[in-house]
């Protein structure tokens, strides 16, 4: 499953960024591991999203990790945001267009 963002997680899901390109999803998932039971991985270049199984697991991995040095780079870690635009109400098209010939 591909993060695509904007659903809410109830702070079980961490940013990870900073990450070195050479390091691989298994490298990856084998060191956050340890903080608890990891439900999904999605990683790309330089960042991932990891979700926990639990909130407190989220807390313990951007605890331990925030600013660690790993493969040579200093990690971000913090609890993943929902962006403002995921938050806005749909837009009414419709509305629009019919602004727009009052002008």
């Amino acid at each position: 499953m591909v993060y695509k963002g904007g659903e809410e997680t109830d702070g079980r899901r961490v940013y990870v960024g900073n990450i070195d390109y050479a390091v691989s999803h298994d490298e990856l998932k084998s060191r956050f591991k340890e903080f608890g039971q990891i439900l999904q991985i999605s990683y790309k270049q330089g960042y991932a999203f990891i979700d926990y199984s639990d909130k407190r697991d989220a807390e313990d991995a951007i605890r331990e990790m925030h600013g660690v040095s790993f493969s040579g780079r200093r990690l971000t870690v913090e609890h993943s945001k929902v962006s403002d635009d995921d938050r806005r109400p749909a837009r009414d098209d419709d509305y629009d267009r019919d602004r727009d010939r009052d002008r």
